[in-house]
């Protein structure tokens, strides 16, 4: 029986990275007091992708953390889907 050892790089995302993902964070979360305007929806949506990049520049690279990525990406694709239907379903109900 043979033992295999691998190495896991460290993953460090930059300061700025951490930075710009936490801001982003925050002012999503302060979205949530202007209810479920159509301005909250539209910045929770574009705060989304941001941080979706902010995961990406920390992931790129990364070989052995690629299933997290995709598990994001995949995440982030349903929570815009969701987005969107709720977007167009406010629409319609203000006559757009």
């Amino acid at each position: 029986m043979t033992s295999r050892s691998t190495t896991v790089r460290s993953i460090s995302p930059s300061g700025t990275t951490v930075l710009a993902s936490n801001i982003f964070a925050l002012i999503a979360f302060a979205t949530l007091l202007l209810a479920l305007s159509v301005i909250a929806l539209i910045m929770q949506l574009m705060l989304f992708a941001f941080l979706l990049a902010a995961a990406f520049r920390t992931f790129a690279g990364h070989e052995e953390q690629r299933w997290y990525w995709r598990l994001r990406f995949r995440i982030t694709l349903i929570v815009a889907a969701a987005y969107c239907v709720m977007l167009v379903d406010r629409a319609l109900s203000l006559g757009i």
